[in-house]
């Protein structure tokens, strides 16, 4: 089954590495003084829990609060990014600095994140 045309939902182009972004926790993660285990912990952060950040190497510089957290470890992601969506409305994905989803469940779940009705045609 295919979505109706318009309006177009799409997740956004990733911004730049120096750009914040929203990240989830993997896992309970211990919040840094510097990007170091030497330096002291700040606290700690649950699993699942969301902290908007600028990704420095394999940590997380924290922007609405002081502190660093491990984003990978040994090649294992401790972090993950949270996709944003927005509707892109008339010109396309690729004119929008975006690009199209194309798998049925991502649509519907970028849908409800923008408050988008989705609705599919019968095959």
């Amino acid at each position: 089954a295919a979505p109706h045309a318009a309006p177009q939902v799409a997740p956004q182009v990733a911004p730049k590495a120096s750009s914040p972004q929203t990240w989830r926790i993997v896992a309970e993660a211990e919040v840094r003084r510097d990007a170091s285990e030497a330096t002291p912990s700040l606290g700690r952060r649950a699993a699942c829990s969301l902290v908007r950040a600028v990704k420095e190497g394999d940590w997380l510089q924290l922007v609405e609060e002081p502190g660093f957290v491990r984003a990978a470890s040994g090649g294992k992601a401790l972090a993950e990014v949270v996709p944003s969506y927005r509707t892109v409305g008339h010109g396309g994905c690729a004119v929008k600095h975006a690009y199209q989803i194309t798998d049925p469940r991502e649509c519907t779940a970028a849908g409800a994140a923008a408050g988008v009705a989705v609705v599919f045609d019968e095959m």
